[in-house]
């Protein structure tokens, strides 16, 4: 379970959070929606203790996995590699079976390809933002916080990778910023919360009552 309140970041004279609170509760999506510039990274940054808020609240309960927008996966390991490495520096190997992680991320058909990079071919935008995910979980983190885990990919990679945030991780809170969901994938959201382009809530609850709520 994660819970924040009062959450506020400036950059000198402009608010990019405005007194931001919430909780997820294990097993709970919550979708942090909003234009750009109305703060959803820099919440993530203040939740997972990389970006400092004076007079924020924030209590994590169990461990807590980020997996941010630019991953940090070394091009040069293959899918298995990377997370057998993730689990020998920060797993327990009685507790997280890599070939279960390859199966729950849908990556056990290119577990020996390669990463890759820009410059070094490798595995699609959407494997690798899925590989990203497991890199965090190999940690069997309480709470997970993802940012943008669907930018860049296509529809039907960005519909897998939302199931697996959504379904795939039962008993992990997971708070995840989207940048113009569509319909279907709106349609998997538990929880959002909608940020105005001044860092404020402008709604936080059921994903299924915020159009009627926010249109009011």
């Amino acid at each position: 379970m994660i819970a924040f309140d009062g959450v506020t970041v400036a950059v000198g004279n402009r608010r990019v959070l405005d007194n931001v609170s919430g909780s997820v509760e294990s097993g709970d999506l919550l979708v942090v929606l909003g234009p750009s510039g109305s703060g959803k990274t820099s919440l993530l940054g203040v939740l997972s203790g990389e970006t400092p808020s004076a007079g924020s609240r924030v209590c994590v309960r169990g461990k807590l996995g980020y997996a941010a927008q630019f991953d940090r996966l070394l091009p040069f390991l293959s899918v298995e590699e990377t997370l057998r490495f993730g689990v020998e520096l920060r797993g327990d190997e009685d507790k997280v079976s890599v070939e279960d992680l390859l199966c729950r991320l849908d990556l056990s058909r290119v577990r020996a390809s390669t990463v890759g990079s820009t410059e070094r071919r490798g595995i699609s935008g959407g494997e690798r933002k899925r590989l990203a995910v497991g890199a965090e979980l190999v940690s069997s983190p309480q709470v997970l916080l993802c940012d943008e885990p669907t930018t860049g990919l296509d529809s039907v990679s960005a519909l897998s990778m939302m199931e697996l945030l959504s379904s795939g991780l039962a008993d992990v809170a997971v708070v995840a910023t989207v940048h113009q969901p569509s319909t279907r994938l709106y349609a998997l959201f538990d929880k959002v919360m909608v940020l105005t382009k001044t860092g404020a809530v402008l709604y936080s609850g059921r994903a299924d009552r915020a159009a009627s709520v926010v249109e009011n």
